[in-house]
Parts: structure tokens; sequence; C-alpha cells
């Protein structure tokens, strides 16, 4: 695969709260997790608090990483994107697939939290290929691929902040196409995020 997300350096970190909420704006996770990747910085470029509070790094588990194939060990942070339209702060996790008696990467999601909104992406047909809008978990939810990505598909699902967006870059499978990976995701990662 040629196509990988720059992330930064992983490194660990200390005491646990005890509600998700707490670990999504505190910067500490209440989640069980084998690596913390390092906080997202509190405030953006210009110095002013950052409006996306919930933090994917702090929020999926091992747990739902294992059951959505995905290494925990892999957590890293997503670089973040701050401009004038949108905020964005993100985990990256890798699939990896044993073969010949070693590991290679076959897969990688990037999870963003976001201020924008499924409305928004759902209605923009001139840059994205549908695939879906059937809600996940009860929540409105949109899967798309960009028309130039054959092998990376995101599926945003509605958020407090704004969206959560899983991001799937791989190739297809004979079971299921990225589209379908994507989904299933954030099927999985559903039940961490914060209502």
């Amino acid at each position: 695969m040629s196509t990988v997300v720059c992330v930064a350096a992983i490194s660990g970190c200390g005491n646990s709260p005890t509600s998700p909420a707490e670990s999504a704006t505190s910067g500490v996770s209440s989640t069980p997790v084998s690596i913390i990747a390092p906080p997202a910085p509190a405030a953006d470029q210009s110095g002013q608090e950052r409006q996306v509070k919930i933090d994917p790094c702090l929020v999926i588990g091992d747990d739902l990483l294992t059951a959505a194939g995905l290494d925990p060990t892999s957590r890293e942070r997503a670089s973040e994107t701050v401009t004038s339209l949108l905020i964005s702060i993100g985990c990256s996790f890798n699939r990896r697939q044993t073969a010949d008696g070693g590991s290679k990467l076959v897969g990688q999601a990037t999870v963003l939290s976001t201020n924008s909104t499924v409305a928004s992406v759902a209605k923009d047909v001139d840059t994205y290929n549908i695939a879906s809008v059937e809600p996940i978990a009860g929540r409105q939810a949109v899967t798309y691929a960009a028309r130039m990505s054959p092998n990376l598909c995101t599926t945003s699902v509605a958020a407090s902040d704004g969206t959560f967006d899983i991001r799937f870059i791989g190739s297809p499978t004979a079971d299921r196409s990225v589209c379908e990976e994507s989904r299933s995701i954030a099927s999985t990662f559903a039940r961490a995020f914060p209502q």
C-alpha cells in the first residue's frame, strides 16, 4: 500500500478518570488500552480553545479495536486539521495479516472527531460517491468514497461535536469492499462514541 497517513510518535501516560466523558475532555483514557497516544492540543493554532472535544484516541478501547480486526498496539495520533472551516482530531490503527511467517500491513483505519456534519457530506455528490446513508447505532450516518481514491472509504457518524469519521484505506477483499469495511468498523466503534 503506497498511501499512508502521517502520524506523530507514540508515548505512554498516566492515571484514568472514572467516566468516558471525563476522559474525552481531560486527555486521559478510561478505556483499557495497551498504548496511549499523546493528547491532542487543547487549543487551536490561533490559541482559541479547540471546538472539538471528543478524542478518538481516548474513547476507543483495545477490545473494540480487536473486535474490528485492528491492532491495538498500533494506536497513533493522526494529524490534526485546524482551518476556518474544519477542525478535526484523530487516531489511526493498523490492520495486519499474518502470511509466510510474518506480519504485513493490509489496511489502516483513521478515526477523526470533527466539527463537520453528516448532512454536509451527504449533499456533496460532486466530490464523493455516496455508498450508503443508513443510520449506525441509531445515529445519522453516511458512507462515501472520494472519486479519485478507490482504496479509501469514509463513514461519517453524527456526534455531539459534529461527526466521527472512520476512514479505511486498504485493498478490497473477496468478501468486502473498503466501504463495507469502513461501515463495519464504524458499527463496532459506535459503542464508544459519547452521545
